[in-house]
């Protein structure tokens, strides 16, 4: 069924089909408007555009991009660990830390956030696992490893490579672990780190994927 725009007979409006030409004209008018420049470096939601079906049609034509669910930015925006722990902040459970990959998009990421993950203290309450729609885990020795960003707790780089190398398949830990060495991560700090621990639960195979990460990467 054509989409219907009304239109004026005389005195009297009608209704006619809505060409691409009449949609194009209040694409024009109606949507790139909404974008205005003193919101090129802040988060944009779906209330900031007029709804949830003009955020999304922005976001398929590429006049924004999806940071995570119905958070995004402009394309031109220069994206800041700031900004990207910002789009989470109300995804992050009183007591839980942004870990894993998550943690390692809040410190180089870009484009869509793929998962989301959390590390909570081990023996602490941990009722709200069950309740995110992401993957959470206990640990020890966390305080020393989490730093704030955005007024979000992240755990700091060094702990976030040790996570993804253990966390995940080697392909997919040594993609981000990589990402973070391009951004200036020093893998050798990563491994003392790690090394310093007392209780390290998959310590040799965290050995032998940043063994890897540094002949790759180093």
């Amino acid at each position: 069924m054509p989409l219907l725009s009304i239109a004026s007979l005389g005195d009297q409006p009608c209704i006619q089909p809505l060409t691409v030409a009449a949609l194009r004209d209040w694409e024009s008018q109606y949507r790139l408007p909404l974008l205005p420049d003193n919101r090129r470096g802040e988060l944009i939601r779906p209330d900031d555009v007029g709804g949830a079906m003009v955020w999304e049609l922005l976001v398929r034509d590429g006049k924004l991009v999806r940071l995570h669910g119905q958070i995004a930015v402009r394309p031109d925006c220069l994206l800041t660990p700031e900004l990207r722990a910002a789009a989470i902040a109300d995804e992050v459970p009183e007591g839980f830390v942004a870990a894993g990959v998550t943690a390692a998009w809040i410190h180089c990421g870009s484009g869509e956030l793929p998962t989301l993950e959390f590390v909570y203290p081990n023996g602490a309450n941990s009722k709200h696992a069950v309740q995110l729609s992401g993957k959470a885990w206990s640990t020890i020795d966390l305080a020393q490893a989490v730093v704030t960003i955005a007024g979000v707790p992240v755990t700091n780089p060094q702990r976030t490579i040790a996570d993804l190398a253990w966390r995940h398949p080697p392909e997919v830990a040594l993609q981000w672990i990589g990402n973070l060495v391009a951004a200036g991560v020093n893998l050798r700090a990563a491994a003392l780190d790690m090394e310093r621990r007392h209780r390290v639960v998959g310590r040799d195979h965290i050995r032998a994927v940043l063994a890897t990460a540094n002949t790759l990467f180093s």
